[in-house]
């Protein structure tokens, strides 16, 4: 039964530990800007009535190119249309947001861009769970006893037990390997179907993230994920988001 008891605050002590993680995640800081054609419904009174007018909604048409230091491959074309859904889903007031059929077709051509930092080395540590008291203690020794001009001599053993405590018992030192990882999307409109003129940027987003990953293939998408949540966002403001993600 004490042994049992000793067991069952074991596993208690190791499942507490390993909810505090509650699996692997990605985290992001998402800094945005925009100047977006945005508009805002209407309202017109008339007499005694009061009638809200909703504009039509303005088409923006757009295509998505990589930026100078990523290759147009099929692995861009996997983010880009990631990309393309996101924009084309969003409900923006007075805004639609349809893919070009081509580049020289496009009102607003978005440039992508990721990159990954080199590996950065660093020391952490963790704590050593174990039993700190409690438990099983055993005893022992010799006696000697004096009376009536004799005396005796002996040796007893003996045991005691008390509930067993478990916490830290010590700490240990492992190396972390960490990438720098960053997404950043700008949108620039051209005037009219001119695109000898040069273009004025209208968007811009910036997401950060820091991790043990260096598949970029992997995390570009769960960045994405993340961009969406806050498609277009507060213009010059900063959130820091998180996903699950086991690459």
């Amino acid at each position: 039964m004490r042994m049992l008891i000793g067991v069952c605050l074991l596993m208690a002590n190791t499942l507490l530990s390993a909810c505090s993680g509650l699996g692997p995640s990605l985290e992001a800081s998402i800094t945005t800007y925009h100047n977006l054609p945005l508009q805002q419904p209407a309202i017109i009174s008339a007499t005694q009535v009061s009638t809200t007018v909703v504009a039509p909604a303005k088409k923006i048409t757009f295509s998505i190119i990589p930026s100078s230091n990523i290759p147009n491959d099929l692995e861009f074309a996997s983010h880009a249309n990631q990309l393309s859904h996101i924009l084309s889903s969003a409900l923006l007031p007075g805004l639609v947001l349809t893919p070009a059929e081509d580049i020289q077709k496009a009102d607003v051509v978005i440039v992508m861009n990721y990159v990954i930092s080199t590996p950065k080395q660093s020391l952490a540590s963790q704590p050593i769970y174990g039993q700190t008291g409690g438990g099983t203690s055993y005893h022992s020794g010799t006696m000697n006893s004096y009376g009536y001009g004799r005396s005796s001599f002996g040796s007893y053993t003996g045991s005691s037990y008390t509930v067993p405590t478990f916490g830290v018992v010590g700490t240990s030192t492992y190396t972390v390997t960490n990438y720098t990882r960053g997404l950043f999307i700008n949108a620039y409109m051209f005037e009219g179907k001119n695109k000898s003129k040069t273009p004025v940027e209208v968007y811009q987003a910036r997401l950060i993230s820091t991790g043990s990953s260096g598949n970029l293939s992997a995390v570009v998408p769960a960045l994405l994920q993340l961009f969406a949540q806050v498609f277009p966002g507060e213009n010059g403001q900063t959130v820091n988001l998180s996903i699950p993600f086991n690459p």
